[in-house]
């Protein structure tokens, strides 16, 4: 709420809930709630970082919200939520990567995302969150590809979006029995 009307207060805000947190996250007995708080508010902090083009500090807020999201998900592998969580964050964190012409770190934030959106499919493949953030993933992947020069591996990159997509599409659309009745 606050971005829009005051980009400074917005980030004094998140700044201010990550010092919080992160008081509390330093304690031995931290709850995982505490941890997944604070790794969102550290992808807010990015978020507000890189819309004030201050891609190096919104990198590293980035890299603080997915080494949480990753030390959940290996304590509660079980907890949905942390994959697709970890997966746009690594999302936004490659595009910013292309942005900064880190491709080598690009490409792998784009592969480890890849790897945890197709794991998700193949374990919800009825759920079209999943499967929508996987072909915007992609998306993102083909034009950061095609940004730099890599057109072959952007195509390959779009093909697999408009698969992805196509599928979601098929699940939205209501089946040809159920059109006949």
């Amino acid at each position: 709420i606050q971005r829009p009307l005051d980009a400074n207060l917005a980030e004094k805000s998140a700044v201010r809930a990550v010092e919080i947190l992160q008081g509390f996250a330093e304690s031995p007995e931290v709850s995982e709630g505490v941890q997944a708080d604070l790794a969102l508010c550290y992808s807010n902090l990015a978020a507000i970082q890189a819309a004030d083009e201050r891609t190096v500090d919104a990198i590293d807020s980035y890299h603080s919200a997915i080494e949480l999201r990753e030390s959940l998900l290996l304590k509660s592998p079980e907890v949905v939520q942390y994959r697709s969580e970890l997966a746009a964050s690594l999302n936004n964190l490659a595009l910013l990567e292309i942005a900064t012409e880190d491709i080598a770190s690009a490409v792998e934030s784009f592969r480890y995302a890849n790897h945890l959106f197709a794991a998700l499919m193949a374990d919800f493949p009825d759920q079209v969150a999943y499967a929508s953030g996987w072909a915007a993933l992609l998306n993102n992947q083909a034009l950061a590809l095609a940004r730099i020069d890599r057109h072959e591996d952007a195509v390959a990159a779009y093909e697999q979006a408009v698969e992805v997509q196509q599928r979601v599409s098929a699940q939205l659309q209501p089946s040809e029995a159920a059109r006949q009745t």
